[in-house]
Parts: structure tokens; C-alpha cells; sequence
């Protein structure tokens, strides 16, 4: 566990997620999704405030709790901590974040402006697992692809690179035969002319193997 890690997570949740909120209640008007019995009911003609978007996150509003506007609030959550984790990339960061968010959420409601806040069970419950579940798939997907290498992605299309040219060298080397410090990879050593790409790339070649 990374304590700055925990608190960015905390953090970047909780801007990010207030922010989509407001933006999937704007695509749904400006795509009249209410055509299609999609409706979401976070705004209504007046002015916006902090505290209700808040509450709808915390679904401590009764009109969070059920249908479209529920969906609306997990999609909210779940797409928050799948960036967060884009982001920090370990879930025990994550889950501490989402955690710390949520309790700067209800004390913000009920110490700073306030206002009960009231859980609905299980409705409230509802994001987080969601939401981890969400920021597991990217950490999993992540960790898929930094095990494919640029040579893995050369082979997909055709292009086969010797075994002996993917290995890492540490510069400066010591010619195997005469000792000479080398501070490049060419292939022939300059002091005894030593063919270093038979003697010792190959050799480092059949030790990663």
C-alpha cells in the first residue's frame, strides 16, 4: 500500500465522479434518450448544487435508488475508478481510496452542509463492489499487456528477431577472451577482434533461456 497513491485515488474519484454524473444527465437530454423510457431526473430545471449530485453518488436520495437513475449513478462510479485505476494500477490503493472517498462524501453532506444522510440497502451498496470490479478488469488487462513485448507485437505480423538480439546488455561489457571493457554491443571486440556476437551474446542468449 502507497499512502500518496491511496490519497490520489481519493482524490481523483472524488472529482471525477461528480463531473461524469452531470455528463451522462447532459447525454441524456441532448440525445433524448427519454424517447426511449431512459430517464434520468438528476436535474430539473434549477440550479444544480454540489450537495445533490453528492447525494445521488452516495445514493442517499430516494430518487437515486431505483431504475435509470441508479444505472446512471453506478455506470458514474464504475467508470471513475476504471480511469483511477488507468492510473494507479494496484487495487489495494484503489479499494482504500474509494473507501477514504466515500466517507469525505458523507461528511461533507452531514458535517459540512448539513444534511442526513440516509442509505438505501442494498441499493447503496450497489458501486463498490461494481466499481472494483471494474478497476480489477483494467489492473488485469494492464498486466496482460506489459508481458507482450515489442518482439511478441514484431512476430504477430511476421517479423521473427533472433533470441540473441532481445537480450539486455549492461554496457560497459569485458571481452570474454582478452578482457578489454567494450562500451558499445558491436559485434567484434576491438582489442583482439574476438567475435563477441558468437561468444558472448549467445552465451547470455542460452542464459535466458
Amino acid at each position: 500500500m502507497n499512502i500518496k497513491d491511496t490519497l490520489r485515488s481519493a482524490w481523483l474519484g472524488g472529482v471525477t465522479a461528480p463531473i461524469l454524473l452531470v455528463i451522462i444527465q447532459f447525454l441524456s437530454r441532448e440525445l433524448s434518450l427519454a424517447r426511449f423510457g431512459l430517464i434520468i431526473t438528476l436535474y430539473k430545471e434549477a440550479p444544480l448544487s454540489v450537495s445533490r449530485v453528492v447525494r445521488w453518488l452516495l445514493i442517499s436520495d430516494p430518487e437515486a435508488a431505483s431504475g435509470v437513475n441508479l444505472l446512471a449513478v453506478i455506470i458514474a462510479w464504475a467508470i471513475t475508478w476504471a480511469i483511477v485505476a488507468d492510473w494507479v494500477k494496484r487495487i489495494d490503493d484503489i479499494a482504500l481510496g474509494m473507501i477514504l472517498n466515500y466517507v469525505v462524501y458523507v461528511l461533507y453532506l452531514s458535517w459540512y452542509r448539513h444534511i442526513p444522510v440516509k442509505l438505501y440497502f442494498p441499493e447503496s451498496f450497489y458501486p463498490i463492489p461494481i466499481s472494483l470490479l471494474a478497476a480489477g478488469l483494467i489492473i488485469l488487462n494492464y498486466k496482460r499487456k506489459a508481458k507482450i513485448t515489442f518482439f511478441d507485437k514484431l512476430e504477430k505480423v511476421g517479423i521473427t528477431i533472433p533470441e540473441k538480439f532481445r537480450i539486455d546488455l549492461s554496457i560497459p561489457l569485458s571481452c570474454p577472451s582478452c578482457g578489454a571493457t567494450l562500451y558499445s554491443n558491436s559485434q567484434y571486440c576491438w582489442r583482439c577482434g574476438a567475435d563477441l556476437e558468437s561468444i558472448l551474446y549467445e552465451k547470455m542468449a542460452g542464459e535466458k533461456k
